[in-house]
């Protein structure tokens, strides 16, 4: 029996049965984003502070299955992990604690000694991070990023700005993309501290749907970061630029994707409690369908990542497919329901301000099928 079979159904368990303290805990960073540190009170923050941490530094397990530990989440099984917080509450996951999208570029492109001081700090602590790539003017093109790092004595000064960073304002911890050279092999990664270093200066911006991603607008004024911040210094230059961006998106765009599905199954629970909706309604039954077979989807993609396959291409498409079907189930919640539902109905609402902000996640789909077309070339 392999991991997935083994701990599916105790980990989305042991998820949705938080369901109470966290939805009473995403609620109040709807009204109050800044206060996103709040899910430090969650029971299972400190699992999620360890999310993406390599197995080398976990102190604890997710759950134990027939002496089987489950210490860190393969693809699937954080796939799956990911739809059920969506089905709860999608800020839970977004302003949680934890290393995010740095994990994956610092795993794969640092050092033992980066690896042991970045990953450390989740061992220890709550620790929030961030992942510092996006430019006001050049989006996530890692090529053209502007942001510039000029080497002085025992380091580097950074100067700059970032876009869309989530939790940019909270973030303890994180890696920001700079450019030290002209040309794509110029750009390189460092580690950095937002909250804890001279130089950084971070401001929240407003949005509508899932508020708890607190992105930010990060300036960067002389920031100094140390030699040793710099990743992949034992990497060829052509190793770095390969190793660190696009593993990160790629691999985690399906997951994206199942968060919005977890949002429109809860509005399809919400329409049967509220009985909107019998049980046996051919459009309840069409769309649990829908959901199902985009989640198939999702978790196909993820197999395939986690047997190392190049799949790039697919998981941006399978991130639309899922996005799409989620809008499409949470709007037939909407037609079906009373007609002041909304009003009436604050996570009918909720559902619907938060499933489209997944458009904007890890790449519109207008990109995602501009990718598809040069990666099929």
């Amino acid at each position: 029996m392999n991991d997935y079979v083994l701990f599916l159904s105790p980990l989305k368990r042991l998820i949705e049965d938080t369901q109470s303290e966290g939805r009473h805990l995403g609620g109040q960073i709807d009204i109050a984003p800044e206060k996103a540190r709040l899910t430090a009170q969650y029971s299972l923050a400190p699992m999620l502070n360890t999310l993406g941490v390599p197995a080398d530094y976990q102190p604890t397990c997710w759950l134990e299955e027939q002496g089987v530990a489950l210490r860190t989440l393969p693809l699937p099984l954080r796939c799956e992990a990911y739809e059920s917080f969506g089905y709860i509450d999608p800020n839970l996951l977004f302003a949680a604690p934890g290393p995010g999208m740095a994990a994956l570029v610092v795993e794969s492109m640092g050092s033992q000694e980066q690896r042991e001081a970045f990953f450390s700090q989740f061992t220890r602590e709550l620790t929030w991070g961030c992942f510092a790539m996006t430019e006001p003017e050049v989006g996530s093109d890692a090529q053209q990023i502007q942001t510039s790092a000029i080497k002085v004595d025992g380091g580097w000064l950074i100067n700059g700005e970032k876009y869309l960073i989530g939790n940019g304002v909270i973030a303890d911890t994180g890696v920001l993309f700079a450019r030290t050279a002209s040309g794509p092999l110029g750009i390189n990664v460092f580690t950095f501290s937002p909250r804890h270093q001279h130089g950084v200066f971070a401001e929240r911006i407003p949005i509508n749907g899932v508020p708890g991603c607190n992105v930010s607008h990060l300036t960067f004024r002389d920031l100094f970061v140390p030699d040793s911040a710099l990743l992949g210094q034992h990497l060829k230059p052509t190793e770095r630029f390969a190793r660190s961006a696009m593993v990160t998106f790629d691999s985690l765009r399906p997951c994206v994707g199942a968060i919005a599905l977890g949002i429109a199954r809860s509005s399809l629970d919400l329409a049967l409690q509220q009985r909107w909706v019998t049980p046996r309604a051919a459009w309840l039954m069409k769309a649990r369908r829908q959901l199902q077979a985009a989640m198939a989807q999702v978790r196909m993609v993820c197999e395939r990542f986690e047997l190392g396959e190049n799949c790039g291409r697919d998981a941006g498409l399978t991130k639309i497919t899922a996005t799409r079907v989620a809008e499409q189930v949470v709007m037939a919640v909407i037609h079906h329901a009373p007609p002041a539902a909304m009003g009436e109905y604050p996570r009918l609402a909720k559902a619907w301000r938060d499933v489209k902000a997944f458009e904007y996640t890890e790449g519109t789909t207008f990109i995602h099928l501009i990718n598809h077309g040069y990666r099929g070339a």
